[in-house]
C-alpha cells in the first residue's frame, strides 16, 4: 500500500493477510509484530562500534541472553542503558498492551518513544479488526531492519518451522527509484500455504467415479486396440476380465453406475450395446459410432441415476 504513513495502512495490510489465511482454513496463526525504530533508537542511544552492533543483532535474532550479556559487557553502557538492554529480551509475548506499557519505561530517546506510539495506534486498529488476539509483540525482533523503517511482522502457523507470510513498512524504499512515498506491504508464501492446507485436511474416504462404459471380457486384438484408441481420447472405459452372461453384465453395469454396457462380437466385429442411458442407442455399432456415442455422453455430463435405473436395456432383454 503506497502513499499512507498512517498506522491504519499497516493494520489494513495485516487484516487483508489474516483474511487470506482464514479463507484457506488456516485460522490458527500468530502474527509476530516488531518495530524497526525501537531497535534503531536503541542503536542511536548506544552508538556501538560496527562489530558490537553485529553482536547485538545476532543476540536479538537468536534471542540469546548469553550473547546479549557479552554485548553489555563489551559496550559498557550507562546504568539506564544497561537496564534497557537487560529487559530487551523480555519484551515479547501476547500481552501486547501490557508489554507496551512496560517498554515505555525502557525508552532511551524520542525515536524509541515514537515507535511505541505507532505500535499503540496499530494495536487499536488491530483490536477493531478483531485480530489483536492473534498478535505476539516482539520488540527484540531483528529481521532486515536496515530495509524496514517502521512496523515489521511475520505470520506463523502451528507445527510449521517456515514463515507463512511477512512484511512491514518501508517508507524510504520507493524513493530510491523515483519520488519518495511512504509504503507498507507484505507477502504470503503460496507454496507454504498449499502444504499447510494439505496437512490441515482430514483424510477423506475414496468415492470412485462411475465409469462411462463397461465392456465385457474379450481377447480380440481388434476390440482391445479399439478400446485403447477410445481411452486415448479421454473416454473412461472399464473392461471386465472375467466371462459374464448378458444378465450378469447388466447387473454389473448397474452396480458400477456405468452409462453404457457393451459386448464385443467377434463374428460381426462390432460392439453390441446391451444397455445405455439413451435407450434408443441399444444395439450393434461400429467403432466410429460407438466412440461418438461415448463422447457425446461424456460431453453432456448426464446425471447418473440410482443404480437400479442407471442403464436401460433393450426390449428384448
Amino acid at each position: 500500500m503506497v502513499g499512507s504513513a498512517d498506522a491504519m495502512a499497516d493494520a489494513e495490510i495485516l487484516a487483508c493477510m489474516a483474511a487470506g489465511l482464514n479463507a484457506c482454513n488456516l485460522s490458527d496463526f500468530r502474527i509476530v509484530v516488531g518495530h524497526a525504530d525501537y531497535y534503531g533508537g536503541l542503536l542511536d542511544a548506544l552508538d556501538p562500534q560496527p562489530s558490537d552492533a553485529r553482536q547485538l543483532r545476532w543476540a536479538m535474532h537468536r534471542k540469546s541472553e548469553h550473547a546479549l550479556a557479552r554485548f553489555v559487557e563489551s559496550c559498557r553502557p550507562s546504568p539506564r542503558q544497561r537496564a534497557t538492554l537487560e529487559n530487551l529480551l523480555t519484551l515479547q509475548g501476547s500481552d501486547v498492551v501490557g508489554l507496551l506499557e512496560r517498554a515505555a519505561g525502557s525508552c532511551l530517546n524520542r525515536r524509541m518513544e515514537s515507535a511505541l506510539l505507532n505500535l499503540r495506534e496499530l494495536t487499536e486498529q488491530l483490536d477493531a479488526y478483531g485480530i489483536l488476539e492473534r498478535v505476539t509483540l516482539d520488540l527484540a525482533e531483528y529481521r532486515n531492519l536496515e530495509y524496514y523503517t517502521g512496523t515489521t511482522f511475520e505470520f506463523l502457523l502451528p507445527d510449521s518451522a517456515a514463515v507463512a507470510g511477512s512484511g512491514g513498512r518501508y517508507d524510504e524504499l520507493i524513493g530510491r527509484f523515483g519520488r519518495s512515498r511512504p509504503a507498507v506491504g507484505g507477502i504470503l508464501h503460496l507454496d507454504r500455504l498449499v502444504r499447510a492446507v494439505h496437512a490441515n485436511q482430514a483424510p477423506q474416504a475414496l468415492s470412485p467415479k462411475p465409469p462411462l462404459c463397461l465392456v465385457g471380457q474379450t481377447k480380440s486384438g481388434v476390440a482391445l486396440e479399439s478400446i485403447g484408441k477410445l481411452r486415448q481420447q479421454g473416454l473412461d472405459i472399464v473392461v471386465h476380465t472375467d466371462p459374464l452372461s448378458e444378465s450378469e453384465m447388466l447387473g454389473m453395469g448397474r452396480s458400477l453406475g456405468a452409462r453404457v454396457v457393451a459386448d464385443w462380437c467377434d463374428q460381426t466385429q462390432l460392439f453390441h450395446v446391451l444397455a445405455c442411458t439413451l435407450p434408443e442407442c441399444v444395439g450393434p455399432m461400429d467403432l466410429s459410432r460407438f466412440g461418438q456415442l461415448l463422447a457425446s455422453l461424456q460431453r453432456t455430463e448426464l446425471s447418473v441415476p440410482e443404480p437400479s435405473n442407471a442403464i436401460t436395456a433393450g426390449d428384448d432383454v
